[in-house]
């Protein structure tokens, strides 16, 4: 019972509250005090989006990276422009916006470090 409290904290917790949040497809990130986030309260599954540039080791290439809580599960997306995470933030249907300008796009093939 207490695993099962403490994997729903992980994945319900905005990462306003939280210093690491598991990311679908990815692993765990660290959100830190780099990370811009919204909260995104007139969507109904659209929770929260958190938006920093990141720096890849591996290729010493700096990437516009968004994480977003949608129903609970943490995505993240590279390569995004900060313009789309504000547009996304400030829309005032933000499920259509994300599914028309984001979802499918700016997929995350690189490794963070």
């Amino acid at each position: 019972m207490k695993a099962l409290l403490i994997a729903l904290c992980l994945i319900v917790i905005p990462c306003s509250a939280a210093d690491t949040v598991f990311v679908k497809y990815e692993g765990w990130v660290f959100i830190n005090k780099q990370f811009e986030r919204k909260p995104i309260p007139q969507s109904s599954w659209i929770y929260e989006a958190c938006y920093a540039k990141r720096y890849i080791a591996q290729t010493d290439t700096v990437y516009d990276y968004m994480v977003i809580n949608l129903s609970g599960v943490w995505y993240g997306y590279c390569g995004i422009p900060r313009a789309t995470y504000l547009s996304l933030t400030t829309a005032t249907s933000p499920g259509q916006y994300y599914n028309r300008n984001i979802k499918g796009r700016y997929v995350c093939t690189c490794v963070w470090q």
